[in-house]
């Protein structure tokens, strides 16, 4: 009788450790696929770097292209003296934004205002600051005008106190 007994906890104890070696099985099938998850996040992730950085270049590439355009403009309203000359809109308001770009040889620069719009100065509309203190992400403020040609201009640019 005792030997029955012991042959029945023997069996249930092997039926239990077969029942433990089942959820080890599963359990290491599951790390297994989980590892592979990771390693697609992670390869997924790589390549979304690689195309953030590429989209990066590419807007690079485009400011650039979009500066040379802006700078022919502004070449053009330099090479004409009069084409500097801005009339201020009616009612126009202070506005804000900062310096984007500074042409110091030539005596102009581009300003982005708070909008997002990126507008042409001269440096005959600087008020109480010149351009050679000016600096690329300075913050000014000034009135929107229009130039000879109609395009939108900053005028009356101050540097902001803040």
């Amino acid at each position: 009788m005792a030997q029955e007994s012991l042959l029945q906890m023997l069996e249930v104890l092997a039926s239990k450790v077969s029942s433990l070696e089942r959820e080890k099985s599963e359990a290491v099938a599951k790390t297994e696929a989980l590892e592979r998850e990771k390693n697609e996040a992670v390869a997924t992730a790589r390549a979304l770097e690689r195309e953030d950085s590429e989209l990066r270049n590419l807007i690079c590439l485009a400011e650039a292209k979009v500066d040379e355009v802006l700078n022919i403009g502004a070449d053009d309203q330099l090479s004409q003296p009069q084409a500097v000359n801005v009339t201020v809109e009616k009612g126009s308001a202070t506005a804000k934004g900062t310096i984007r770009k500074l042409v110091k040889g030539r005596g102009y620069g581009f300003i982005r205002a708070e909008d997002g719009k990126d507008l042409f100065f001269h440096q005959n509309e600087l008020q109480g600051v010149d351009l050679a203190s000016l600096k690329a992400g300075q913050n000014v403020e000034f009135e929107v005008g229009t130039d000879l040609s109609g395009r939108p201009a900053a005028v009356n640019v101050s540097a902001s106190i803040i």
